[in-house]
């Protein structure tokens, strides 16, 4: 007969107990890992993001409003020159409450530190600061106040033109074609206070009245029209489309003062605009980029798609590295846009053309 141990008399017993709770805890393990990978790998969350995930861009541009068929035309612009980079889109309606809501949405809930926009001038001015608190960056594909620069921390960069540079080039070209006294209309916003401030400095005639409005309601416009009338004025100088895309041609043909030529900012070559001025019979003379026969809202939103890919593949996703990236590679102004040529566009023959100084229409 077998002694038991004195130290432990059912150690044997224990031993197999031992044995088969074992097996069960290493089968329960295995189990248990078995399942979790595969629930888990179900769950997007949980993965490891991929060494070459693309960029998030965040495209702000207007989708909505008067400049919707902008927003349209550059967004599919954009997609198609840069599907390397992953586009996150959102209204700003050319409104910079909306804009901001927009950059917000962006910055806070999708993360994203690249941004290309806003497109319209106030709300480029709304978002600006945002850039510098938050260590973001944005490459602009339209022209700009050149005071986002300084507002961004330098941080916000334009592929085109400064708005002060269009209306300094606008006030010495109309100076030079003779044009010797103007009225200035335009929509109430910081983008149009900026073109106006820059085209008095270098216009070396008279600027009878500056008509700011806040609606476009076209009994105010009727109401401005009626003015202008009584101003005996050579030309208008309209910096922005607004005017324009509510039916000002209209009510100054209406009012027998439809001959006065409109002097205007490229963001006026558009279908819609072309349609209006054709209508009323109107003159419109207007700023454009020296860039050939190409349509600015392609190629400058191009351009900023491009300068993006390049700088992320560069930095990837670090704003820091790509504002620095920007600076060293391209030729920046003072206002943090890349330099350019301005000609001087019309519409004939149901086009949109260089201007001859034959067709400008002086007194």
């Amino acid at each position: 007969m077998r002694r038991r141990s004195p130290i432990n008399p059912d150690g044997e017993r224990m031993n197999s107990i031992n044995i088969m709770f074992l097996r069960l805890g290493m089968f329960v393990a295995l189990a248990i890992g078995f399942l979790s990978a595969n629930f888990f790998s179900e769950i997007p969350a949980f993965a490891a993001p991929a060494e070459n995930a693309k960029p998030s861009v965040g495209l702000i541009i207007p989708l909505t409003g008067a400049f919707a068929r902008y927003g349209q035309k550059i967004q599919e612009g954009v997609l198609r020159a840069a599907p390397s980079l992953s586009f996150i889109s959102e209204d700003e309606g050319c409104d910079p409450a909306m804009a901001v809501r927009s950059y917000k949405k962006l910055s806070t809930v999708d993360g994203v530190k690249i941004f290309l926009g806003p497109w319209c001038g106030s709300p480029q001015t709304a978002v600006a600061p945002f850039l510098k608190q938050h260590n973001q960056v944005a490459i602009l594909g339209s022209s700009a106040p050149s005071a986002v620069y300084e507002l961004s921390g330098e941080r916000m960069f334009s592929t085109q033109h400064t708005i002060e540079e269009e209306s300094t080039f606008l006030g010495k070209e109309m100076s030079r074609l003779g044009i010797k006294r103007v009225a200035i209309v335009y929509f109430e916003n910081a983008f149009s206070k900026a073109h106006e401030a820059a085209f008095r400095r270098s216009f070396s005639g008279s600027i009878a009245e500056t008509f700011a409005y806040t609606s476009q309601d076209s009994l105010e416009l009727r109401a401005i029209a009626l003015r202008i009338k009584a101003l005996n004025v050579d030309a208008l100088y309209v910096p922005d489309a607004f005017p324009i895309l509510a039916g000002f041609p209209r009510i100054l043909r209406n009012i027998g003062i439809g001959d006065l030529p409109l002097y205007a900012v490229y963001s006026l070559q558009s279908q819609d605009v072309k349609t209006i001025v054709e209508e009323a019979g109107a003159t419109l003379i207007y700023s454009y980029p020296d860039i050939g026969n190409e349509d600015a809202l392609e190629h400058f939103p191009r351009a900023a798609a491009e300068i993006t890919i390049k700088a992320t593949a560069q930095c990837g996703a670090d704003p820091d590295c790509i504002a620095h990236w920007v600076k060293k590679n391209y030729s920046i102004g003072p206002g943090g846009a890349i330099p350019g040529k301005l000609i001087l566009k019309t519409i004939r023959e149901h086009q949109f053309l260089p201007l001859s100084d034959q067709l400008a229409i002086a007194p």
